[in-house]
């Protein structure tokens, strides 16, 4: 199976979530929605959040958490992956490694922020990164992360903050 095109078959099927998925020759990615109760962004869809990294053990961690909070969950282990989706579909969150083979996190933050600037930011690191947090336009994320500061971080951007 390609690297870019993860699937969370099990898990979806173990938790009661949806899967959706597209063909691996057009789009690397896959979503998972919550099967019961959902937030809904400000397009009053369930509110999309894209999980970028090349750990996919903790891609499939963070996908889970993301839809056990009510949202969808779009996982993508390569930065082009997001770029292609994103021309194509809209999304609310973009939470990405900083740390990517391809092109850092903070490049493509750059990108996703000059093409869609809907989109809300954050970036995670497993180590230090030349990323300057005091001059940095998106908040930066320790590895591993915290899942409430991740929670608070996804529900702020949302703008559903209970």
């Amino acid at each position: 199976m390609d690297d870019t095109y993860l699937s969370y078959e099990n898990a979806a099927l173990a938790s009661g979530f949806r899967r959706e998925s597209r063909p691996k020759t057009r789009r690397n990615w896959s979503a998972i929605t919550p099967g019961n109760a959902s937030v809904p962004s400000s397009r009053g869809q369930v509110a999309r959040v894209l999980i970028l990294d090349d750990d996919t053990g903790l891609l499939a961690e963070l996908g889970e958490l993301v839809c056990l909070w009510g949202y969808q969950a779009i996982t993508f282990s390569v930065p082009s992956a997001v770029l292609g989706y994103l021309g194509e579909n809209h999304a609310d969150v973009l939470i990405s490694d900083f740390d990517m083979p391809e092109m850092s996190g903070w490049q493509l933050a750059s990108l996703v922020a000059d093409r869609h600037r809907c989109v809300k930011i954050g970036l995670m690191t497993g180590g230090t990164s030349s990323y300057d947090v005091r001059h940095g336009r998106w908040p930066l994320f320790s590895k591993p992360v915290a899942p409430d500061c991740l929670q608070r971080f996804v529900e702020t951007s949302i703008g559903n903050m209970a």
